[in-house]
C-alpha cells in the first residue's frame, strides 16, 4: 500500500512541494522569514554562518583575502541566505545572490525572479574586485562561468 502512494504522482508533488517549503525562506502563509527566523528553524543555516566566519577570521588573521561560494538548491533560498549572512557580521561577510535568468515571478511578485546577463556580470565583476566576498548562488554559478579564484566552497 505504501507503495502504491508513494508512486503516485500526487505525491511525489507533494514531496516536492514539502522539500521546497523546508529549504525556502518564506513561512506557510507567504511571509518572507527573518535572518534571525532562518538561523534559529534551519540548523544548516546556523552551521554555514559557523563555517563562513570561522574561515573568513581565520584568513583575516594572517592578513589574506578570501572569496567563498555557497550554492543553495532552491533560488527562493538564495535571498534569505544573503539577508542572513549579511545580518552576521557585516564587517567580515559581504554575501551577495547570483542566479540564473528567469522571467518567472512567484509568491507575491518576489520569488522565483532571476538575474538577467548583464546583472549576473555585473555581479561577478564586483566579486572578482571584492566588493563582496561571498557569492551565495543557484547551480547557474557551476555553468561552465568563470568566477575566479575561491578558497571556500559550500
Amino acid at each position: 500500500l505504501l507503495r502504491k502512494l508513494m508512486q503516485k504522482p500526487i505525491f511525489q508533488s507533494l514531496l516536492q512541494e514539502l522539500s521546497r517549503a523546508a529549504n525556502s525562506n518564506y513561512d506557510a502563509v507567504g511571509s518572507q522569514l527573518s535572518p534571525e527566523d532562518l538561523t534559529f528553524n534551519n540548523p544548516k543555516y546556523s552551521k554555514l554562518v559557523e563555517v563562513l566566519i570561522e574561515h573568513f577570521e581565520r584568513k583575516q588573521a594572517i592578513g589574506e583575502s578570501t572569496r567563498a561560494i555557497v550554492f543553495s538548491q532552491w533560488r527562493e533560498s538564495v535571498t534569505g541566505i544573503v539577508a542572513m549572512l549579511s545580518s552576521q557580521n557585516p564587517s567580515l561577510l559581504k554575501p551577495t545572490p547570483f542566479i540564473g535568468q528567469s522571467n518567472k515571478s512567484g509568491l507575491k511578485g518576489k520569488r522565483g525572479g532571476g538575474m538577467n546577463q548583464s546583472q549576473q556580470q555585473k555581479v561577478l565583476d564586483q566579486f572578482s574586485k571584492g566588493n563582496y566576498n561571498v557569492l551565495v548562488c543557484t547551480c547557474v554559478g557551476e555553468e561552465g562561468l568563470d568566477i575566479g579564484e575561491v578558497d571556500l566552497i559550500v
